[in-house]
């Protein structure tokens, strides 16, 4: 009897110690945003779950290097935002070595198959939801070969040993936060229709999707990245499970074979770079990356400052998003680039035409006015990591599977969700408008992307000023530099806290479409300017004599997939940053969506 008082008195407390776990990674997500504050004097490390951002952190403590970090954080990522990305999509990284005052750009974004060509959507029943879901909307995976690439050069700890915090993570089960359970609660008729997805989102002990604050088990991605954690990156592209994951896609009707696993190689690039407030340089990622447009705005928007009422600069802001999706919708991919176009659409020439074009009393409606020759493909998905590690050493990387759990399906055989990046190309017969002939598919190619990950740093001692970059497909470009824009040591008197909750503009030069944050976005099409919930209204006004359409910033159901033919954005861009200023580093994770910051 005494026995059994104490085996039932051991499960009882067993329960509790679990239910106390549960409820102090519950609390954990939802202080970040109440959080006062804090200033960090060594290092500092930003993702978007609590777990990551420990690990990222502890492997600087343990002396690992700033790439250590990332590769542990990304790896992390990946199974607590396995909607947005993992080893089966790819990433664009830029870091910074202050040791050698150098930095450089990483390109592990997916290509497209060597049996892929322009025309090869064109025979499908349903062109619009083909290239969304399915082998054939998957492109070749860069994201593990990155990590190993970057460990190569840069890692200081054993590869296995940057795998063992998320393999331990996923054995114990990986919390399922709010955001997660939304975006799991939103795509339930396709995670359910969809056999090996629902394999991994169905909690067997309640016959339900994962919710809220439930614990996520995924054996067989345990397996695999136990097995590549051992055995290197070629376990999965040239080794044993190289035949599982080709049958896995190609059973779902894709073309990759395992000589396009096999050939993957990401690329070492230099970055694009500008001078901002005299003494700052920025540095941030060529094409496929939307590097170029991002340094437009701000070289345009830099020398615009300290003149005009606050409607006029943020009609200059809108007008400058303008002209650099105008840019960004004539670039191309690195291995079929126009170089011309890269190498001066960002040069003083050009920055101050467009300076000499913006009239601060009234705006233009045609995209034709800001260069906007052909159509943005819009991208979707995608997470953010900033890290800067002790030695001064910093990392920038997006990472993405591109929509929402990617192609919608997984290999059963790795348990890897795979990407669409395939969707990203101009796809003949898909797109309404006129677009870009060189964002065609072509075997072995790139897809554009509006990713852009930034480093800031001093350029008379060598220092990083800021790490940043943004989660949120088209909106990353006009939420980075409006942070960027706000930050008080760069241009502005607010805080970093300020600078990434404020409500936003968004304009992506789309005919008849721009966004407002206490955020606005403007992507030229369509020509609307969008504006978050919460933005001055005195400012909405003056935006709309000068002439700009505007809209409140609203979400659309299917977490960024294609219903009825319209890609859904579901939530605005999330930016992760860390701002350096006086020895003192400030690390803050954008609200919208459970970012979260730590250092010491």
């Amino acid at each position: 009897m005494g026995l059994n008082i104490f085996f039932i008195f051991g499960i009882l407390l067993c329960l509790l110690l679990t239910s106390l776990v549960v409820c102090q990674k519950k609390n954990e997500h939802l202080r970040q945003s109440d959080r006062q504050p804090e200033f960090y004097n060594s290092a500092a490390v930003v993702t978007n779950s609590f777990d990551c951002t420990n690990i990222g952190l502890n492997i600087l403590r343990r002396g690992g290097s700033v790439a250590d970090s990332a590769i542990a954080a990304l790896l992390c990522e990946g199974v607590t935002n396995p909607h947005s990305m993992g080893i089966g999509g790819g990433f664009i990284l830029t870091i910074y070595i202050k040791r050698k005052g150098k930095a450089e750009i990483l390109n592990a974004r997916e290509c497209a198959p060597c049996r892929s060509n322009k025309y090869m959507f064109s025979e499908c029943d349903d062109v619009k939801m083909d290239i969304a879901s399915g082998g054939l909307s998957v492109a070749v995976p860069g994201e593990l070969k990155g990590y190993w690439e970057l460990h190569r050069k840069y890692g200081k700890l054993d590869w296995s040993e940057l795998f063992t915090p998320t393999i331990r993570l996923l054995e114990r089960g990986v919390y399922v936060s709010a955001y997660l359970s939304g975006i799991i609660s939103r795509l339930a008729v396709e995670i359910i229709s969809s056999p090996s997805l629902k394999a991994i989102f169905l909690n067997r002990e309640t016959g339900e999707l994962y919710k809220e604050g439930e614990l996520m088990l995924r054996p067989k991605l345990v397996e695999t990245l136990t097995k590549i954690a051992e055995k290197g990156p070629d376990y999965l592209y040239n080794g044993p499970l190289t035949n599982c994951l080709v049958q896995d896609i190609k059973d779902q009707g894709g073309i990759i074979t395992k000589e396009d696993l096999k050939k993957y190689k990401p690329r070492w690039m230099k970055p694009l770079s500008t001078i901002v407030d005299k003494d700052l340089v920025v540095y941030t990622a060529p094409s496929p990356a939307a590097g170029c447009p991002l340094l437009v705005v701000l070289d345009v928007i830099s020398k615009m400052v300290g003149n005009g009422t606050p409607v006029v600069f943020w009609h200059r802001i809108v007008e400058a998003w303008k002209y650099a999706y105008g840019l960004k919708s004539q670039q191309s991919g690195p291995m079929m680039s126009d170089k011309k176009l890269v190498d001066h659409c960002y040069n003083c020439t050009v920055t101050d035409y467009i300076r000499g074009r913006i009239k601060d009393y009234r705006t233009c409606n045609k995209t034709t006015h800001y260069f906007g020759v052909y159509e943005p493909i819009e991208d979707s998905g995608t997470a953010h990591i900033s890290i800067v590690a002790p030695n001064g050493d910093a990392i920038s990387v997006t990472s993405t599977i591109n929509l929402m759990f990617g192609a919608l399906f997984a290999s059963p055989s790795t348990g890897i969700i795979l990407n669409n990046q395939m969707m990203d190309f101009y796809i003949p017969g898909h797109h309404s408008w006129k677009a870009n002939p060189a964002n065609c598919i072509a075997p072995s190619k790139q897809p554009m992307s509006t990713m852009c990950p930034t480093i800031i740093v001093n350029q008379h001692d060598d220092t990083v000023r800021m790490v940043i970059g943004a989660s949120g497909g088209f909106k990353i470009l006009t939420a980075t530099s409006l942070v960027v824009k706000h930050i008080k040591h760069l241009w502005f008197g607010d805080s970093v806290e300020d600078a990434v909750a404020q409500p936003r503009l968004h304009h992506q030069l789309k005919p008849e479409d721009a966004v407002a944050q206490p955020r606005l976005h403007h992507q030229l099409k369509p020509m609307v300017l969008e504006y978050e919930h919460g933005f001055p209204k005195d400012i909405l006004r003056g935006l709309y004599v000068k002439g700009h359409v505007l809209r409140k910033f609203r979400t659309r159901g299917g977490g960024g997939r294609p219903r009825n033919g319209i890609i859904g954005m579901p939530v605005n861009s999330a930016v992760n940053v860390i701002s350096i200023e006086n020895g003192e580093i400030h690390a803050v994770g954008d609200c919208r969506r459970n970012g979260f910051a730590d250092g010491f």
